[in-house]
């Protein structure tokens, strides 16, 4: 298989062993067990802002936690769905990734779909594994303690093999949430992608595609 280094950056301010294909008989195989390691969020209050503004640690811990654990939750199914599930990296398809970001966000989603997902030339990839993932996560309080933001920084990596290569992705960046119409969406994002490949022993690696 050819190299296929990705070095990019995407952003946008607010405003789970058949190589190439499907499994005999068209099914597709299931995604891979995947679960960040999640940090102890760390919680913010506007309150803060005022030195002599007494803030509840306890009672801010215990306010932030529902939106820290639900945008975890985002977080992890976000990149199931962009590298891990073999029902999108094998067609490739990656349409379901755009419900995770704000409508206004969705079209700088688009143009950064190499930077997003596993991208297009991975299909004669015979699998796509998790390796050890982070996530921190940084909860902003009003003075009510009622979150209005979750910062979410994911340090992700997966292994992709196929064809006697070794295919690692690399993606960290931060992803910003905050309520729309209820539900915890991404609004703004910052993402870098560092891609390395091992390819087998009889052939020279040399780059030959880079997303920005």
């Amino acid at each position: 298989m050819a190299l296929l280094v990705v070095l990019g950056i995407g952003a946008v301010v607010l405003a789970d062993g058949n190589p190439g294909g499907l499994l005999p008989g068209n099914d597709t195989p299931p995604a891979p067990t995947f679960a960040f390691k999640v940090s102890k969020p760390k919680v913010q209050t506007t309150a803060q802002i005022n030195p002599e503004a007494t803030v509840n640690e306890a009672k801010a811990k215990a306010a932030a936690k529902p939106a820290a654990d639900q945008v975890a939750t985002q977080l992890h199914d976000l990149y199931v769905e962009a590298f891990l599930d073999p029902a999108n990296w094998m067609e490739p398809n990656y349409d379901s990734v755009n419900g995770f970001f704000a409508k206004s966000a969705q079209s700088s989603v688009t143009k950064q779909a190499k930077v997003l997902t596993a991208g297009e030339g991975v299909t004669e990839l015979a699998s796509i594994v998790p390796l050890k993932s982070t996530l921190k996560l940084d909860v902003l309080l009003d003075p009510l303690d009622k979150p209005v933001s979750v910062a979410g920084t994911v340090n992700f990596q997966a292994k992709g093999t196929g064809g006697g290569s070794v295919y690692i992705f690399k993606s960290k960046g931060q992803y910003v949430f905050r309520k729309v119409n209820g539900d915890w969406t991404i609004v703004s994002f910052s993402v870098h992608r560092a891609d390395t490949e091992k390819a087998p022993a009889s052939s020279a690696a040399t780059p030959t595609a880079e997303a920005s």
